[in-house]
């Protein structure tokens, strides 16, 4: 499979919001299920993966 630019989508970021337990930085006792979230250049966020 090739990876071309043509089919990456308009992504500007990657954030996870507020911190949670578990994120990486944040190890801890009972890590929480979180979303990984891409943004765009007017802001838009998308979930990319749920972990």
């Amino acid at each position: 499979m090739q990876y071309t630019q043509s089919t990456a989508p308009p992504v500007v970021g990657l954030v996870v919001e507020g911190m949670p337990i578990g994120s990486p930085g944040m190890e801890g006792p009972n890590p929480r299920r979180y979303d990984v979230l891409t943004f765009d250049r007017q802001g838009r966020t998308s979930v990319y993966v749920r972990k």
